[in-house]
């Protein structure tokens, strides 16, 4: 298999594992240890069978990288634990030849599924301002949780972030077929 042929492949197991880690976020709002651990391991195994230590170091260095950045997100406590862990796997399934766009995507397609979300409940404009509230508190406060709008508390609308994760994987598949 050349290179273009692996990381189509690569990309395609990261959206199918994220698309069953979508189905435990929206059945259960959590996504199990025994989902994201698998695909982690398989995905640096697979790495590392195909390009050896160069694999290996690439798979764990796209894994490290996508799970610190949402790991901000975990500690500033807009996003769950399941969902570090969830971006983590399919990062180092990934890898980091495709790990900006993956990062990319999710990010703009979280922002849309949120925003979609919001104006299908009709708090669209609660959402603005809670989200201008807590932008304001983390440039005073850093990752500190806001004490009103933060997961713990449970008050918001919360998202199955796994569901922007799969999307953002299926984007990278997709700009790997279109654009070798």
């Amino acid at each position: 298999m050349d290179s273009l042929e692996l990381q189509v492949l690569f990309a395609g197991a990261a959206t199918a594992s994220a698309c069953v880690a979508s189905v435990f976020d929206l059945r259960e709002r959590r996504i199990p240890n025994w989902v994201t651990g698998p695909v982690l391991l398989a995905g640096v195994a697979a790495h590392t069978f195909t390009a050896h230590w160069k694999g290996l170091a690439e798979a764990a260095a796209a894994a490290l990288v996508g799970g610190a950045i949402f790991l901000l997100f975990h500690m500033a406590g807009g996003m769950g634990a399941g969902d570090v862990k969830l971006m983590a796997a399919c990062a180092g399934v990934i890898g980091l030849s495709a790990l900006g766009t993956l990062m990319i995507a999710t990010g703009i397609l979280g922002a849309l599924f949120a925003l979609c979300v919001s104006v299908f409940r009709g708090v669209f404009r609660q959402s603005l301002a809670n989200t201008c509230a807590v932008l304001a508190h983390h440039s005073t406060q850093g990752l500190t949780p806001h004490p009103e709008f933060n997961l713990r508390r449970g008050t918001g609308i919360r998202l199955p972030f796994a569901l922007p994760i799969a999307a953002g994987c299926a984007f990278t598949l997709a700009t790997l077929l279109v654009h070798p």
